[in-house]
């Protein structure tokens, strides 16, 4: 008797409760349900999402979906996008690989006009996406695990809780100029983009605060996340992101981070090497290595300019928050 094969498509709306249903399945430990898939999928986009899925005997089986993001190029700006959620059920991986899911997503994006995109796949998947999917690995990107420390001078500066007020958000569009204005490679950032991604999260799952000097000044905005560790039981601190005028500097912000999880109870709080010049002040810190890891990068525009794509293939050349990745 012949076998039946999967087959590969574009998802449809009507797709969305299977999708879900095939990551519940999988007992991931984080929620994914109509209201996450509604907010990746159409609100925090700069475009509808490409998804796609492979099907076998009314089953989907296999997802896989990229994120029009715009992103700023040295104060260009690209149509980006951020690479999601490759999963195979592991009952079917004989049914269907991998490769050929994303394979068909890539043929959409192209088609899409989709410059290039990012993506963080885990430690068993950039190998994968680099040998046979044609990405390119900028850098093993490490973790930096510090403890939280209650610093004895932290009297310059204060954090108020961000609210969904006019105001409010008018200070946060100020500040989002500073974070543009820069001649790295990173997401593109405004007021949508910061309302979207962490004040309207459907799982609420971040503190957002502004930063104030001395004089009641509004100087950044930052956002953070803590939760517990299933596995251990540690409470975990994570910076996730944050835009900040030129008067304060990373080992500022560091130190603030670190006063707010002391004040939490956080045990263990985990920084990313957003970009160099981060990198180098974290050095500086009495740090443990962490995590690790994989950001990659497709190009889809083959008419794009080979300076900007050795540009953009330079991981000294990025900003990558914590945030700019769907694992937080």
């Amino acid at each position: 008797m012949k076998k039946t094969k999967a087959s590969i498509r574009e998802a449809n709306f009507s797709d969305r409760d299977k999708i879900i249903g095939l990551f519940n399945s999988l007992r991931l430990p984080y929620q994914r349900d109509r209201e996450y898939w509604v907010w990746l999928n159409r609100i925090v986009t700069s475009d509808k999402s490409i998804v796609c899925i492979a099907e076998y005997e009314g089953n989907i089986i296999a997802h896989y979906a990229i994120v029009p993001i715009d992103m700023n190029v040295q104060g260009v700006k690209f149509r980006g996008a951020l690479g999601v959620n490759a999963v195979v059920h592991p009952d079917f991986r004989d049914k269907v690989q991998m490769y050929r899911v994303t394979s068909f997503a890539y043929k959409l994006a192209r088609q899409r006009q989709i410059d290039f995109m990012y993506a963080f796949p885990n430690k068993y998947y950039w190998e994968i996406q680099t040998k046979i999917e044609g990405c390119t690995l900028l850098k093993t990107l490490p973790s930096y695990v510090l403890q939280s420390v209650k610093l004895r001078d932290n009297s310059k500066y204060s954090l108020t809780e961000v609210g969904s007020t006019f105001q409010d958000y008018f200070e946060i569009d100020n500040l989002s100029d500073f974070y543009n204005q820069t001649n790295k490679i990173g997401v593109h950032k405004n007021l949508s983009y910061y309302i979207n991604r962490y004040i309207n999260h459907p799982q609420n799952l971040y503190q957002c605060f502004f930063i104030r000097d001395i004089n009641n000044v509004t100087i950044g905005f930052v956002v953070f996340k803590t939760y517990t560790d299933p596995y251990t039981n540690l409470k975990h601190g994570h910076l996730i992101d944050f835009v900040r005028s030129e008067s304060i500097d990373d080992k500022t912000l560091i130190d603030i981070s670190l006063n707010y999880f002391a004040e939490k109870n956080i045990d263990k709080v985990i920084f990313w090497p957003i970009n160099t010049d981060f990198r180098n002040t974290l050095e500086l810190t009495e740090y443990k290595a962490g995590f690790l890891s994989f950001p990659c990068i497709k190009v889809f525009n083959k008419e794009m300019n080979s300076e900007i794509v050795d540009f953009i293939s330079n991981i000294d050349n990025w900003n990558l928050f914590m945030g700019d990745s769907d694992a937080f």
